[in-house]
């Protein structure tokens, strides 16, 4: 009895010692499954921003030209292509933080050490995404004044015209 006994000691001792390992590996593979996650989202989040940013990338291109003040410039062309990349860059900055948004929900489920460290990177790229967002702002300003001082041109040369037929017409009647 007494050495059956103490072979059952030894097994629960073993089994216990069995059961910590393998607490361990479990532990272990959690996190590396958070790890995993969490890169895979920061991944994705990252080529998100990066694409928006590409297409901001685009609606400073679009503006080279008004900074140019080339007067054969055909603005009408210029003023359109404007508009269109800004409803681009308007669609694809509010699809992209619609998806960070989402992806800020799924980082919070992950536990304190790789979910703080994504977390953190991710209001990173939030910030740009605002940044983007009020370069935007600022593009749709610039395009509109622009605009305003073009059709402003347009008029000036127009009524100049105008009162140059008048005078015409006056001088023939007199």
């Amino acid at each position: 009895d007494v050495e059956a006994f103490s072979e059952f000691k030894g097994l629960m001792e073993r089994c216990k010692l069995g059961q910590e390992k393998l607490d361990e590996v479990r532990k272990a593979l959690r996190e590396t499954q958070v790890r995993i996650a969490a890169d895979l989202l920061m991944k994705e989040v990252s080529d998100r921003v990066a694409n928006a940013e590409d297409e901001i990338q685009k609606m400073a291109e679009a503006e080279l030209p008004f900074l140019r003040s080339d007067k054969d410039q055909d603005l009408a062309t210029l003023f359109s292509e404007a508009d269109k990349v800004s409803v681009q860059v308007h669609g694809v900055l509010a699809e992209t933080q619609s998806f960070v948004a989402r992806k800020m929900v799924e980082v919070a489920k992950y536990s304190e050490g790789p979910g703080q460290a994504v977390k953190e990177e991710v209001e990173m790229l939030q910030k740009r995404l605002e940044e983007g967002r009020e370069r935007l702002q600022q593009f749709r300003s610039n395009i509109a004044d622009r605009k305003r001082t073009h059709l402003l041109e347009e008029v000036e040369v127009k009524v100049l015209a105008a009162e140059e037929e008048v005078k015409k017409m006056t001088d023939v009647a007199n």
